[in-house]
């Protein structure tokens, strides 16, 4: 009759309706679960549910998600243990030095740097480079430019080293050489800049013994060695003859 046979539709409809939402549920919750886990929430919650192949398919994202975040954690220890590395590195050498951010301002100092600008830690970070790193010429004293505005303005030559001393906090003059490069990300955009200097106060005692004992006069000087002591003073041992 036409009543069972509405009745056969009705009840075809609903279950063909109930069999679609366990269908599209699943798959549209597996849906909004890829787009956090691609906006970085690789720890968000996938249900496994629905019919066999959407179960399937569930597991499956689930499983990807879980290599993904394991993949970057792994790289991110494998990238702190590099900086940590060096870290260590830059903390040890005799070399001094320090970066900067884009602004110009100090991000990070190391021992040897501090020692030669007499300055502490609190005090030079977050600083102007040119307020901690001040290099001047040693025969008039005019201050040199700010090596890192050098290199941001593509600045081919800084000035010769020949002559190049840095004024310290306590308004010594100790003689440097001293190089800058700036510092680039991944993509090649300009982070910030380095700068690498050292005393060269024993190299420039040597140098001025030798020449004083080519050049003659009333003492021959022989220079034998040059050692520097802890405050960083050059001591000359030397032996005299008379010509």
């Amino acid at each position: 009759t036409i009543v069972s046979a509405l009745l056969l539709l009705a009840t075809g409809s609903m279950l063909a309706f109930r069999q679609t939402r366990n269908i599209v549920q699943p798959i549209e919750a597996l849906a909004s679960a890829a787009r956090r886990i691609s906006a970085g929430d690789l720890e968000t919650e996938i249900e496994i549910r629905g019919p066999t192949e959407v179960r399937e398919l569930c597991q499956t994202m689930k499983d990807m998600a879980y290599r993904l975040n394991e993949s970057i954690g792994s790289l991110k220890r494998s990238e702190f243990a590099e900086r940590q590395r060096a870290m260590v590195t830059l903390e040890s050498i005799a070399d001094a030095v320090i970066t900067t951010d884009t602004s110009g301002k100090v991000t990070y100092i190391n021992p040897a740097a501090l020692r030669l600008t007499e300055t502490s830690l609190g005090d030079a970070i977050d600083r102007p480079l040119r307020e901690i790193f001040r290099a001047v010429n040693e025969e008039t004293l005019a201050e040199l430019p700010d090596p890192i505005e050098c290199c941001l303005e593509r600045v081919l030559h800084l000035p010769a080293s020949d002559h190049i001393a840095l004024l310290t906090r306590s308004g010594n003059l100790l003689p440097i050489n001293y190089s800058a490069a700036l510092l680039r990300t991944e993509d090649l955009e300009v982070a910030g800049g380095v700068v690498i200097f050292r005393d060269v106060s024993a190299e420039r005692l040597q140098i001025e013994a030798l020449k004083r004992y080519r050049m003659g006069g009333e003492q021959r000087v022989t220079v034998q060695h040059v050692n520097v002591n802890e405050g960083g003073q050059a001591i000359v041992g030397a032996v005299g003859g008379g010509r």
